[in-house]
């Protein structure tokens, strides 16, 4: 469902980073961020990023929405949880 959709990915360890210093310092109460990555890259390129750091292959297959929602649902997901992950791809 991403096909070459691009977002700006962030590394987890940044939003750590961040969500610390703004529950830690003070001025911050009340305060919405945005927070994106370096640049805007689709997930065929996040595969061969991945793939170049892991030394060996890594792919990505574009799902259709009724595929998605059934590998959701293999994880463990509830319809309502499933529609919010397609509605946020969308």
């Amino acid at each position: 469902m991403s096909g070459n959709g691009r977002q700006g990915v962030i590394d987890p360890r940044d939003v750590a980073e961040v969500a610390a210093r703004a529950l830690l310092d003070a001025g911050h109460g009340g305060r919405t961020y945005t927070l994106t990555g370096p640049e805007a890259i689709s997930v065929p390129e996040q595969a061969a990023v991945l793939a170049d750091v892991l030394g060996r292959p890594v792919t990505a297959r574009d799902l259709s929405p009724e595929d998605t929602r059934a590998h959701l649902a293999g994880w463990g997901l509830t319809e309502r949880a499933a529609d919010d992950v397609l509605a946020g791809m969308a």
